[in-house]
């Protein structure tokens, strides 16, 4: 396995002054986020990604905390493009070999 996180949920519409600590701190309680950083978008909000070890814990934050209110302003939390291909390869797979048992 590993030492690096596998998958990145992205949070939007996250209060201007937002820092990293704050929303780590907010979500704190019930998850464990590996890291964390900050981009600011084309019109200078920050756009926050969140990196999980576990792909079972990422889709689990995404469907708890999607709109979740922080600060006044409910968040919106997707999985990363490169993370849901990821998710999608592993589900649904295109290999045309057929499994035998």
């Amino acid at each position: 396995m590993t030492d690096s996180p596998l998958l990145c949920v992205v949070v939007k519409n996250a209060p201007v002054n937002t820092r990293i600590q704050d929303l780590v701190q907010f979500f704190s309680q019930d998850t464990h986020i590996h890291h964390a950083r900050v981009t600011e978008n084309e019109h200078k909000l920050p756009i926050f990604f969140l990196y999980f070890f576990n792909t079972a814990s990422a889709c689990t934050f995404v469907i708890n905390y999607n709109h979740v209110t922080f600060f006044g302003r409910n968040l919106l939390l997707s999985m990363h493009e490169e993370s849901k291909q990821d998710i999608v390869n592993m589900l649904f797979s295109t290999s045309k070999q057929k499994r035998t048992r």
